[in-house]
């Protein structure tokens, strides 16, 4: 398999996608904690968790991508079409 690394890469993306999804969850609960939400968005803290958050979603793509890759030769065309689907 000659993306072997990759497919790596996409297990320790998404092990770092959960742990960032949670961390931005536990940073939201105690930045915004009994404030209003459009209050809490005018601290400098608020964008901690925003970006925690930008950052888990973007490993987790990269993860939907090497996923992909391992499943390519299996998923052929049909494959490659449902997965362009799923991606919009």
């Amino acid at each position: 398999m000659p993306y072997q690394g990759l497919v790596r890469l996409g297990g320790v993306s998404a092990a770092l996608s959960a742990l960032l999804e949670v961390l931005s969850l536990v940073f939201y609960l105690i930045v915004v904690g009994g404030v209003s939400l459009t209050q809490a968005a005018t601290y400098a803290t608020f964008f901690l968790p925003s970006g925690a958050q930008l950052l888990g979603m973007l490993l987790l793509a990269f993860d939907l991508l090497a996923l992909y890759v391992r499943q390519a030769e299996a998923f052929e065309s049909l494959g490659l079409a449902g997965f362009f689907c799923s991606r919009s």
